[in-house]
């Protein structure tokens, strides 16, 4: 309580800042969840499960980059009878994400872990690598050195040629990372 005072917060900050801090403690000296105890916000939530998950919900949370929130819910998750025995060992095995249940007993997967799940599919994605690169190469532009050259001899910089040049080299690093992202990789025409 004198903390709280003299720092000017509440009693349940203070509260949640020493759970954390005795979380990553026994991370650390457990030799488990070094990368997530540098993570406080995320241990304040694991604090609140049981000390027997503590190691395996940060390997979990730092295995699947849980944001808080997903952390949160996993607590919710491993507390809650709603949520089968199995997602619960998946949870703390770092096989499976939080789900949130809603009132009707119905499952849903939070938005971050869906979208952590699109942004690896993208990565991995030899056919939308392949259309990104097509993508830019349709910007590419035909430079017209005449044009170029005549705005040159009527302005006397070479500014206008400098910019359009740039802007090209741009459009080409871009086109050369995409088609590396192709490049070794199989495709198959299905028709």
């Amino acid at each position: 309580m004198r903390i709280a005072k003299a720092m000017s917060v509440s009693d349940q900050t203070v509260g949640r800042v020493f759970r954390a801090d005795l979380v990553g403690r026994a991370l650390v000296t457990g030799s488990r969840g070094v990368e997530i105890a540098k993570k406080p916000s995320i241990l304040s939530e694991i604090a609140a499960s049981s000390r027997n998950t503590w190691g395996p919900l940060a390997e979990a949370a730092s295995k699947r980059e849980w944001t808080r929130d997903e952390t949160r819910l996993a607590v919710q998750n491993l507390k809650s009878d709603r949520v089968p025995q199995t997602v619960k060992r998946d949870i703390l095995a770092g096989r499976a994400d939080p789900v949130a249940v809603n009132e009707k007993g119905e499952f849903a997967i939070p938005t971050g872990a869906i979208g952590r799940k699109v942004k690896e599919l993208r990565k991995h994605d030899v056919l939308l690598a392949l259309y990104r690169a097509l993508e830019v190469a349709g910007q590419l532009q035909h430079l017209d050195m005449a044009k170029l050259a005549d705005a040159v001899a009527e302005d006397g910089r070479l500014s206008r040629v400098t910019d359009e040049v740039e802007s090209q080299v741009e459009i080409w690093k871009e086109l050369l990372t995409a088609l590396k992202r192709v490049k070794g990789r199989k495709l198959e025409v299905v028709s």
